[in-house]
């Protein structure tokens, strides 16, 4: 576990992150083997967050509600949302995009990290902007589903990855968040060019999706964000 820690503050030092030299270990006492949850959960809350998306999307290509709603009755998906995104969902589709259109882009920084720890090949970064352009397409319209049908298409090609990269890389976001909230804070613990507050929040993201993986029977909105 020492050696991935020191491999990730050699990482994030070359790209110009201060982290505390006092950062503690996390699971260092299960170093050979973490715990992840149950793929089920990690496959729903991924297929939940991605329903949620296509509600809020006011594309006039967007797919119809029936679908939409077909897909998130088939799977059940609300149980893998939080009570304030379920709001989100017993509102018209044009009252969600009005009210939460703005906010779905941090949806899509935890879609990457969950979609990467079922077999998605872009590694999540710690640095660079928000999902988007060629690349949010290639993710959020290519690789994720759009509804029931894609969705078990999905299911057989997803292979989970092992816990032991999937914490190599949480360590990695855990401590570019340190770094993150530091320079939220006025410090220079991040590079000159990142944005302590957009690209700070997809670390953020990022982050909170790889911990609540590595933290199984642990709610989502529980999940330990601490640095």
């Amino acid at each position: 576990m020492n050696e991935v820690r020191a491999e990730n503050l050699r990482y994030l030092s070359e790209r110009g992150f201060v982290v505390a030299g006092n950062l503690p270990l996390v699971r260092s006492d299960i170093c050979d083997s973490p715990k992840i949850r149950p793929i089920g959960e990690i496959f729903g809350r991924l297929l939940a967050l991605k329903a949620l998306w296509l509600w809020v999307d006011d594309h006039p290509d967007a797919e119809p509600t029936n679908i939409v709603s077909e897909m998130l009755e088939f799977y059940k998906l609300q149980c893998f949302l939080t009570a304030e995104e379920n709001e989100i969902l017993s509102l018209s589709r044009e009252e969600a995009c009005q009210q939460h259109g703005h906010l779905m882009g941090w949806k899509n920084e935890n879609c990457w990290a969950l979609a990467w720890v079922l077999g998605f090949p872009d590694i999540p970064s710690v640095e660079g902007d928000q999902v988007g352009g060629d690349f949010g397409r290639r993710l959020m319209l290519d690789w994720l589903p759009d509804n029931a049908v894609q969705c078990a298409k999905l299911s057989e090609n997803i292979k989970l990855r092992d816990s032991v990269e999937v914490h190599s890389l949480e360590d990695l976001f855990y401590c570019a968040h340190n770094a993150v909230r530091s320079a939220q804070q006025g410090s220079e613990t991040a590079p000159p060019e990142f944005d302590p507050i957009l690209n700070g929040g997809c670390v953020h993201e990022r982050r909170h999706a790889l911990t609540w993986v590595l933290s199984p029977g642990v709610e989502w909105g529980d999940t330990d964000l601490s640095t």
